[in-house]
């Protein structure tokens, strides 16, 4: 019998994003409630991200994707715009 290990984060499943339809979602179809019909957005539970700490990646995203990918998420009456992985414009509404 294989030992999964108990994910640190319940929402995401440790992926650190999730479905932007559905916020409390891995995003990430091989995980337990997993889905990708929407966008990803990092996940509000444990990637936070703001001025100073930009959201990690995905799991599974590689530099040279992440030079190309630009990220634009609506979270809590806050938009956040990141580029190359890096976070470059926070507006709170």
């Amino acid at each position: 019998m294989a030992f999964t290990p108990i994910p640190k984060c319940g929402n995401c499943f440790d992926v650190g994003w999730v479905c932007e339809n559905h916020p409390y979602c891995p995003w990430d179809r091989t995980k337990p409630r997993g889905c990708e019909c929407g966008a990803g957005i990092p996940c509000p539970v444990c990637n936070l991200a703001d001025a100073d700490n930009p959201a990690r990646p995905s799991t599974g995203f590689s530099g040279r994707e992440a030079m190309d990918t630009m990220t634009i998420a609506f979270i809590g009456g806050v938009i956040a715009v990141t580029l190359a992985g890096l976070l470059w414009l926070v507006v709170a509404l």
